[in-house]
């Protein structure tokens, strides 16, 4: 063991005795290797437990069982968004006294900024925690949001008297104003519902994922069916919440209504960690905003450096599954050649990579590039996305098998953040159009007296962007190439022996 390098584990199989081995009953094996150290360059994507230890036996982990854990959450996840998204605009109308036009404005801004933090959870999940402590550190911060909300709309204190506010009030405006204080408590609990709802949402997703061995014949085609269900479990979310939901707030109280809404959370967050045991899970991998950083500047300095026809020149790690940990090596690719000139190697690197680890801001590896240049290539996709949320599916299946294994919470993140984006084009579009449409004393298109307007024409509009937008995408998916992944050279060398050998370790 003295000539392996940090972390590394050496066993092999005799079937003869031999004095200078100890013999591992084989009725004890481990599910997972029990070492203090592991070479975690070499696990790759390899499966791993709660403590980062590789998994040798798949049969008790993963799968349909763990799913189902994560398809409940997923459903308490969306009743609730739909409910917020259903019931605030006339909570901050008829108990906070805000006009509509000022509460649609904090909706949008909400709705926007839920849409944008996966954006920031998935680099997260992808850089430091994982995808599981992700997932829990945003439901915590979720289900403390959704809990301030039921005593808010029940403490007198904490929004504005409705006494002699009347239908007639409410629409001129006369009604009892909220002080600061009690738009305070309402910003902070829709702020930290947005943080958990939008830090959740693309962690939940690619962790149900991971629970399929995208290396299995049989579970790569159970991945290729769990966002179907995934989906069915969002929709099923949304149906409770237009239903109990809605008749809470309308029949009985807000108070009622926000409490179901917390208490079905609580109860999915709690779903989500009784499935524990049967997670998989996989290393974060260090920043990777960094990584696509380095490999732009590398490129940058090199930008004079002709990049070779042949590929195998271009500088890759051999003695190691990735050099990027929790993820496996991504073959070459020939597109976006400008970004190759990160892996060539000019005469002096040649000479010092044998001898240690290059600069990654002077050189980096093929699968860095082709990082950075998946990303590049899912851009059109994914501004397609922004304009029709129902290819959501799709796009998170594309997204998880075409971003590298290293930032697939952080692809994620992409697909949900279109819904936020797509609504700040969408009021920037209305704005714009409106401004334009009411010059010289003129009514605007989408008036708030429908009969004066035109909205016929603003429809129209939307239509034609569409349009150009779907054959945008025609063209970018025709010309599309997709990444080449190599399957883990380390998954078969972690695998302990058959079953009925006898595993020897050195003293």
């Amino acid at each position: 063991m003295d000539n392996l390098t940090s972390g590394q584990v050496q066993y092999e199989e005799r079937t003869h005795n031999d004095d200078d081995k100890q013999r591992l009953p084989v009725d004890h094996e481990p599910a997972a290797l029990t070492i203090d150290v592991i070479d975690k360059f070499n696990i790759g994507f390899t499966p791993v437990d709660l403590r980062g230890r590789p998994l040798l036996d798949l049969s008790n982990t993963g799968g349909w069982r763990a799913a189902s854990f994560i398809f409940g959450n997923e459903t308490a996840n969306n009743m609730v968004a739909t409910g917020i998204f259903s019931s605030m605009l006339f909570y901050m109308y008829y108990e906070m006294h805000i006009s509509l036009p000022k509460a649609n404005v904090i909706m949008n801004d909400w709705m926007g900024a839920s849409g944008l933090i996966p954006l920031f959870s998935g680099f997260i999940a992808d850089a430091y925690l994982g995808r599981y402590y992700a997932i829990c550190l945003f439901s915590v911060i979720y289900v403390l949001g959704l809990l301030l909300l039921p005593i808010a709309s029940s403490v007198a204190g904490l929004k504005p008297s409705s006494s002699g506010c009347g239908v007639a009030a409410l629409y001129l405006g006369t009604c009892a104003q909220a002080s600061t204080t009690q738009m305070f408590v309402l910003y902070l609990s829709l702020y930290a519902i947005a943080l958990g709802l939008g830090g959740v949402r693309p962690c939940l997703s690619t962790f149900g994922a991971d629970q399929f061995d995208m290396e299995s014949p049989k579970e790569k085609v159970q991945r290729a069916r769990f966002f179907n269900w995934y989906y069915l479990a969002f929709v099923s979310g949304s149906i409770f919440s237009a239903t109990l939901v809605v008749y809470l707030y309308t029949s009985v109280s807000w108070a009622c209504a926000f409490g179901c809404m917390a208490i079905a959370m609580t109860l999915g967050s709690l779903l989500f960690l009784l499935g524990t045991p049967l997670y998989r899970h996989h290393l974060p991998s260090g920043s990777p905003l960094t990584r696509l950083l380095q490999v732009v500047v590398a490129a940058t300095r090199k930008w004079r450096v002709q990049v070779p026809d042949d590929e195998s020149l271009l500088y890759e790690v051999h003695d190691k599954e990735s050099a990027i940990v929790g993820s496996r090596r991504v073959l070459h690719v020939h597109d976006l050649r400008f970004f190759d000139k990160a892996a060539v190697q000019i005469e002096e690197e040649e000479k010092s990579t044998s001898v240690q680890a290059p600069n990654p801001w002077k050189l980096c590896t093929v699968t860095q590039v082709e990082e950075l240049k998946a990303i590049v290539r899912l851009i059109p996709t994914w501004t397609s996305g922004l304009a029709d949320t129902t290819v959501t599916i799709g796009q998170l299946d594309l997204f998880y098998q075409e971003v590298p294994d290293s930032i697939r919470s952080l692809g994620a993140g992409f697909v949900a953040a279109a819904g936020g984006i797509g609504a700040f084009l969408g009021s920037l579009l209305l704005s714009v159009t409106n401004r334009i449409t009411s010059r010289n004393g003129k009514n605007p298109w989408v008036d708030h007296i429908i009969s004066v307007g035109h909205a016929d024409y603003y429809i129209w509009l939307l239509a034609i962007l569409a349009a150009i937008d779907f054959l945008a995408f025609l063209y970018f998916a025709h010309i599309y190439k997709y990444k080449i992944q190599t399957e883990s050279h380390m998954r078969s060398s972690l695998e302990p022996p058959v079953s009925r050998k006898e595993l020897y370790l050195p003293k």
